[in-house]
């Protein structure tokens, strides 16, 4: 089932592509699905794009001695959506640490804090293993007590985006969740991960807990994966994939897609692809040199 949500007028934009572009574009959707975006933006499309070594615009790319890899790794922490931009590796939260991220600022709300804190993403995250693991953590001495609410002073708001009220050690927090679960090369930031970034992230709080991050460590073992699937969910195209597409011919494929976002694609994009030397002018000279793999005609 499509990820798509089209209206009459993006219907008619996307049917306008050659098969395997609008191939790509499923997969562009799938991607900011995955990220937890909202729409499906330009730099959803070209990330996808650079994931498929096949397409013509990727071969055109490896034409000028690119790494469509790396390039795919700095357009995602470009990409709309919920994950943690690192230098190492960029990573989404699973379906249950999105959860855990929500409850953490409603667990500050309620407690009249100004920001979220580590303790807020502890407490949420442990609320969010399944009970085996609680049930270790808690018999290797996790015993969290949650702060008495404050009385007075400035309280975050309960809406708003999601990680704007965040504190510095919060965000720390979250970098070194991805940090663990890039390390276990996980596709995802799940909440065992979070669990163990917040009580390295804060010596003070793992001692209130009665839990060090390495005993954590320890008794989650490689039980640390949110298999959660994703909900179902159909994403619009964002004003700015929306307007690139409108420029390109009928029938476009992928490298013509390419030479349109060099053309006229949002700024830090192309100046990301001019930095590899996948200029405008190399793809309107080679373009061409480059189609995209046939698709398979459906079954009847």
């Amino acid at each position: 089932m499509s990820v798509l949500e089209l209206s009459e007028r993006t219907r008619g934009i996307a049917d306008r592509l050659a098969p395997y572009a609008r191939d790509v574009l499923e997969r562009a959707a799938r991607e900011a699905h995955r990220l937890h975006a909202e729409e499906v933006s330009s730099e959803h499309f070209l990330y996808a794009l650079l994931l498929d070594e096949e397409a013509g615009a990727t071969r055109l790319v490896l034409h000028a001695f690119a790494d469509p890899a790396t390039i795919a790794q700095e357009v995602l922490a470009l990409c709309p959506g919920i994950l943690v931009v690192a230098s190492s590796r960029s990573l989404p939260f699973s379906v249950r640490s999105v959860d855990v991220l929500e409850e953490a600022r409603s667990d500050a709300h309620r407690a009249g804090a100004p920001k979220v804190e580590p303790e807020h993403l502890l407490a949420s995250s442990f609320r969010a293993l399944d009970e085996p693991q609680q049930s270790a953590l808690r018999e290797a001495g996790y015993d969290l007590q949650p702060v008495p609410p404050r009385a007075e002073g400035e309280v975050l708001p309960r809406e708003g985006p999601l990680l704007r009220h965040y504190s510095e050690a919060a965000r720390r927090a979250l970098g070194l969740a991805c940090r663990a679960a890039g390390q276990l090369e996980r596709d995802a930031i799940s909440p065992a991960h979070v669990v163990l970034a917040a009580l390295e992230a804060d010596s003070a709080l793992a001692q209130r807990a009665s839990c060090s991050p390495s005993r954590a460590r320890m008794v989650l073992g490689s039980h640390d994966v949110d298999l959660t699937p994703l909900g179902s969910r159909r994403l619009p195209l964002a004003p700015d994939l929306t307007s690139l597409l409108e420029g390109v011919e009928p029938g476009a494929e992928t490298a013509a897609v390419l030479t349109r976002l060099l053309a006229g694609g949002t700024e830090e994009l192309r100046l990301l692809l001019i930095q590899q030397k996948i200029t405008l002018a190399l793809a309107e000279r080679s373009g061409g040199s480059f189609p995209d793999p046939e698709v398979p005609p459906a079954a009847p």
